[in-house]
């Protein structure tokens, strides 16, 4: 790891830990020391309190890593049978197993044999890994182990859906699981199989095929969603929905392909509510262009549909715009890291900024609208206003609107 100014990067250990760590009825076990988890349970405590997942280390001392001795493994794992009984257990490297070579898949193998109980191991904690490494991982084992055979499942008798790819570690990731959540049920009448991974059980991913359609909300979920697709022959989509326009033709697509019709009346109502704001966030942005520009930073889904709402329905300009993961830029997203950051965002910046807490802290401002959530952040309120779906965009408006007419 290098030096930060600012905040570290999160691993590929924490995409793991932050994408399987909300999964009810599933326990993570760490091969490595016991200081680096109890720091992430307190995280995640402060992240999603209610936490379903159990998490925990095997201790290991001086000793047990300078000998390769894998004893406190088999003792950790038996302990958590013994107390919690998980349906499955997943086994977490650090960097003593990548340091002293472990083969962790033959020492679950051999764990598994003796106890009969499902472990699974997981190879995205290294130290080349990034974030969405362990969270494109984390998605994409919960489905190829624990989804039933697709031989054995029947869909359901209404339309329903999987959302897969909402997770802790970007901002309003549970208002806007139940903004989805009420549009769809409101505009096409589907309910949720299974919301990977703020909201589930092991219970709910093993029914995940019983559903029509997936909706994966980010680029970490394709890898999953295929693998729904190859098992059970349901079809998916990816994207976002922010604002108005993105919104409707996010609903048109998930329609077009089930055969459903939309609500006209639940959306004409939608749209009108929200035309209001809109309008007048229009008007403000035409009148103070100076004021209208917009720098935004951070996952790449999220800053691609808030961009496409600022820019292509507000009238904003585009500023400076970045995303956070080298795999996913793009002519008009391209990847930045904190050093080049720090030649953009100063106290020079004027506009409107949205991104994360390092961001504001280089552009010398106190706080601002949340993408990314880092170490330091904490979410003990649920039903804050959304960014996705209609009542987001109607919320990201008000957002705008107070810095447009502020001082």
């Amino acid at each position: 790891m290098g030096l930060y100014r600012y905040a570290p990067k999160p691993s590929g250990r924490m995409g793991l830990l932050w994408t399987l760590g909300t999964v009810r009825e599933a326990a993570v076990l760490e091969f490595g020391s016991m200081g680096h988890m109890l720091y992430a349970e307190r995280w995640l405590w402060q992240s999603c309190p209610g936490t379903g997942s159990r998490i925990y280390t095997t201790h290991l001392d001086e000793k047990d890593i300078a000998l390769g001795i894998t004893k406190r493994f088999f003792l950790a794992v038996r302990e958590i049978i013994e107390k919690e009984n998980p349906e499955v257990i997943f086994a977490l490297p650090s960097a003593v197993p990548e340091i002293t070579g472990v083969d962790m898949e033959a020492l679950c193998e051999e764990v598994r044999y003796e106890t009969g109980h499902r472990i699974i191991p997981l190879k995205k904690g290294g130290f080349h890994e990034k974030l969405y490494h362990g969270i494109e991982e984390g998605l994409y084992r919960l489905v190829k182990e624990l989804a039933e055979d697709g031989r054995h499942e029947k869909k359901t008798e209404t339309v329903t859906y999987n959302l897969i790819g909402s997770c802790i570690d970007l901002a309003k990731y549970q208002a806007d699981v139940y903004e989805l959540k009420r549009i769809l049920k409101s505009a096409l009448g589907m309910e949720a199989v299974c919301v990977l991974t703020v909201d589930t059980s092991v219970s709910q991913i093993k029914k995940m095929g019983e559903a029509h359609f997936n909706l994966v909300l980010r680029r970490e979920g394709i890898k999953a969603a295929e693998i729904l697709k190859e098992k059970f022959h349901t079809d998916y989509i990816y994207g976002r929905p922010y604002g108005y326009k993105g919104t409707i033709s996010w609903l048109e697509q998930i329609a077009e392909k089930l055969g459903l019709a939309l609500n006209e009346e639940f959306m004409g109502s939608e749209l009108k509510e929200g035309s209001y704001a809109l309008d007048y966030c229009r008007q403000i942005a035409c009148v103070s262009p100076q004021r209208a520009g917009i720098s935004i930073g951070g996952n790449y889904d999220v800053v691609k549909g808030i961009l496409d709402f600022a820019v292509g329905e507000v009238g904003m300009k585009k500023k400076y715009v970045w995303c956070d993961a080298a795999d996913y830029e793009d002519e008009c997203i391209p990847y930045q890291d904190e050093n080049d950051l720090i030649k953009y965002i100063t106290k020079d910046l004027d506009g409107i900024l949205m991104a994360d807490k390092a961001a504001y802290q280089m552009a010398g401002r106190d706080s601002g609208p949340i993408i990314n959530r880092s170490l330091n952040n904490r979410n003990f309120n649920k039903y804050e206003p959304p960014y996705a779906g209609f009542r987001g965009a109607m919320n990201l408006c008000s957002i705008w609107l107070d810095s447009l007419l502020g001082p």
